[in-house]
């Protein structure tokens, strides 16, 4: 019997074709239908009157992404019809494609195991807002028989954590005579490094960068170690992009491993998740190798279900945070230029593996075949729903 479940996060293009959807084929998070994906967007402002978008999804967490520009107008947003709040998406020094302006996470569920909700975004007349595509995180969230098929690939227990939201000021942390006076020293946290492997972070950069994102320049990188990090039930992967249209093919160079990098080409302002190995103690650096502009979202860390803390019920959260920075990230991070360059291919399609065939089970009221059935059903459901609901505010043009 085949199970069909969708990918703990999946991405809708504003066109909602699915020719940017995540496929278990090509890995959960990357599609490679996306890497020519045009840089466009679909504009849903009205000159004449307010326009009020309206996503249904199941799931702990959403991001809504959006083009930014020296024009790009405010919106109100608010869940499941609580708390609205105004997001600012204005970027006056350049357009970028495929922002995260809207990024809801760690929701908790509306009833027991019900993690349906209602985001509504409201444009005012004259906005200018175009919008890219949105991203649903864990819409199989409670499910233990959808997290059990994920741990055949190393894709259970989800988390995704954003980058930017874990950036340390580098100058006020790492004095060798207070936060890493002893070798087990560490903070939670990421780095964020200059060319030159300086952590330095202005408070410019805290106050007017993106709030869900690190952009790296070439030179420039982000580094964290994976606290308890386990190489044979784990699995790390980072969220990444080119999104300024007219840049050159972008490329990153990333850890692969305790005694080597590879390349990763980055062709698309679509952000989309890459597979990367640490080294033996956990630690990720991540550098623009490139002249394109680099976009870094969420390190997103799953495992197969057999660490110590097996498949729940219920959701993993996102915090407190897995990632730290510690003497031992800081000594892989001078010495990371001197690792050589892998000799196989730029992976970009991270593939899972391929399960053994087995025989087909027969369906038993009540048993596991039975349920599957049920989750595929529910799931098909669902999935039609959210189409048909993903952009119902158009409708009231």
């Amino acid at each position: 019997m085949a199970y069909l479940i969708p990918a703990n996060n999946i991405y809708y293009d504003e066109d909602l074709t699915g020719k940017t959807g995540n496929s278990t084929s090509d890995g959960y998070g990357y599609n490679s239908a996306a890497e020519d994906a045009p840089y466009h967007a679909a504009n849903v402002s009205r000159a004449d009157k307010m326009v009020t978008l309206e996503f249904t999804f199941t799931g702990t967490g959403i991001d809504v992404y959006c083009t930014t520009g020296s024009d790009t107008g405010d919106v109100i947003y608010m869940l499941d019809g609580k708390g609205a709040k105004v997001m600012k998406n204005k970027n006056a020094n350049d357009t970028i494609y495929n922002v995260p302006t809207v990024s809801l996470r760690d929701l908790d569920p509306v009833s027991e195991n019900d993690y349906t909700h209602t985001l509504k975004i409201i444009v005012a007349k004259n906005a200018n807002y175009a919008i890219d595509g949105i991203r649903v995180y864990r819409p199989m969230a409670g499910n233990a028989t959808a997290e059990a098929i994920y741990a055949e690939t190393k894709e259970a227990n989800a988390t995704f954590e954003l980058v930017r939201e874990r950036l340390l000021n580098g100058s006020a942390s790492f004095d060798e005579n207070t936060a890493f006076s002893a070798d087990d020293a560490q903070l939670y946290g990421t780095l964020y490094l200059s060319g030159d492997h300086t952590t330095e972070i202005t408070q410019e950069y805290r106050n007017n960068s993106p709030k869900s994102e690190v952009y790296l320049d070439k030179g420039e990188g982000v580094a964290f170690q994976i606290d308890g990090y386990d190489k044979d039930h784990q699995k790390v992967m980072i969220g990444l992009s080119a999104p300024r249209e007219g840049d050159n093919s972008g490329e990153v160079m990333v850890s692969n491993g305790s005694d080597s990098v590879k390349k990763i080409a980055v062709n698309s302002a679509v952000d989309m998740y890459y597979l990367v190995q640490p080294d033996d103690n956990g630690n990720v650096f991540v550098k623009n190798n490139g002249s394109a502009l680099i976009s870094v979202t969420r390190v997103k860390l799953t495992d197969d279900g057999m660490q110590a803390v097996a498949a729940e019920t219920e959701p993993a959260q996102e915090s407190p945070s897995r990632l730290i920075v510690s003497k031992s990230l800081l000594r892989y991070v001078e010495s990371f230029d001197t690792l050589p360059v892998s000799e196989d291919a730029p992976e970009t399609t991270p593939i899972p593996a391929e399960p053994e065939p087995s025989a087909t089970p027969t369906p038993q009221p009540g048993g596991i075949g039975q349920i599957v059935q049920n989750l595929v059903s529910s799931l098909f459901q669902t999935i039609f729903q959210n189409i048909s609901s993903l952009f119902r505010g158009l409708s009231k043009w």
